[in-house]
């Protein structure tokens, strides 16, 4: 694929970081936006040397929505889109969802390897590296600070989510993760059914459609044969509840 038909992001990162994983056949595959290192949290506390040691050694991958990401040895920081994490156990409950500025996989950096499947939610971009190289150019004392940041917050986080599905009702559920991902897509179509909605959130698909169309008929939202658009996102808030994300989900 030449440079004049490939992504806009793909040739920046090509410019910026030398090289980029292999690009998808299918271009419908094919994230768009350019993602913007610096902006993630993570990375951008580091130290400049070692933040250009990490983009020089990361590869950058696209992620496709619907599809499971698995990361292998290696940890995930999340540019662009978002990933949903699941139990692994068939049920489709979705334990928490991580956006951009998140970081996913950090088990790794103790050898622990996966606990929960992934899957993508949301098309995007993330900056992959293995494990070992991460820890060679974090150092040990700043590779286990970042692997206790990360269980402590996704910890943190569950905790959060138990207490909402405790206390709120399926609309309200709902509302904030349609939120979530609708920031996840920068206002674009979020490729999900109502079915894995209903699944993610441990709930009937009755509610799911119900609560629907009480948004669509406030003209908050658009659901069209898997797809979901948000029209009004200060509606959709208005029926969401206040919970944090479930996961970390950096602005």
């Amino acid at each position: 694929m030449s440079d004049a038909t490939e992504p806009v992001y793909m040739a920046w990162a090509r410019e910026r970081f030398g090289k980029t994983a292999p690009l998808q056949s299918n271009p419908a595959r094919t994230f768009r936006s350019a993602p913007e290192n610096d902006r993630h949290p993570v990375l951008a506390a580091l130290p400049p040397e070692v933040r250009l040691a990490v983009y020089r050694r990361g590869h950058l991958r696209d992620i496709a929505a619907g599809d499971p990401l698995s990361g292998g040895n290696c940890v995930l920081f999340i540019l662009t889109g978002a990933v949903g994490l699941f139990p692994g156990d068939g049920s489709g409950i979705c334990l928490g969802l991580a956006g951009p500025g998140s970081v996913i996989n950090a088990e790794e950096l103790a050898d622990a390897g996966p606990r929960r499947d992934m899957r993508v939610l949301v098309k995007g971009a993330v900056l992959a590296l293995r494990a070992p190289e991460l820890i060679n150019i974090l150092g040990p004392d700043r590779a286990d600070r970042l692997l206790i940041d990360q269980m402590l917050g996704d910890r943190a986080a569950l905790d959060r989510a138990v207490a909402c599905n405790a206390l709120h009702l399926a609309p309200a559920r709902l509302a904030r993760w349609l939120l979530m991902l609708d920031k996840a897509a920068g206002g674009g179509d979020i490729h999900i059914t109502q079915a894995s909605l209903a699944k993610m959130l441990g709930i009937q698909r009755t509610s799911v459609n119900a609560a629907a169309r009480r948004l669509q008929d406030r003209g908050a939202l658009r659901f069209v044969r898997g797809r979901v658009r948000v029209l009004d996102q200060a509606a959709l808030r208005a029926q969401a509840c206040g919970c944090s994300a479930p996961l970390s989900f950096h602005k």
